[in-house]
């Protein structure tokens, strides 16, 4: 009974490495997308940003409030 909780929690970990590792590539690949948006004058949020954002979030049922954390923490990582 408990190696079943115990397996369960291991995939959990597995699984939340990943998480971890994903994020932190999405961060570094967010702090490229700052530089170059200083380079070219353009300001970290703008119209075309907003309509993107809208497209993930509406492609984005599940975990949204999850997503729009991980949303802001990329643009606060551009700023």
């Amino acid at each position: 009974m408990y190696k079943k909780l115990v397996a369960y929690r291991l995939e959990l970990d597995q699984i939340d490495k990943e998480i971890i590792s994903l994020l932190s590539e999405r961060k570094n690949i967010s702090l490229k997308i700052g530089v170059f948006k200083k380079q070219m004058g353009i300001s970290v949020l703008n119209k075309s940003e907003n309509n993107r954002r809208k497209k993930m979030f509406s492609q984005i049922k599940d975990g949204e409030k999850i997503y729009k954390l991980i949303h802001k923490a990329s643009i606060d990582a551009q700023s």
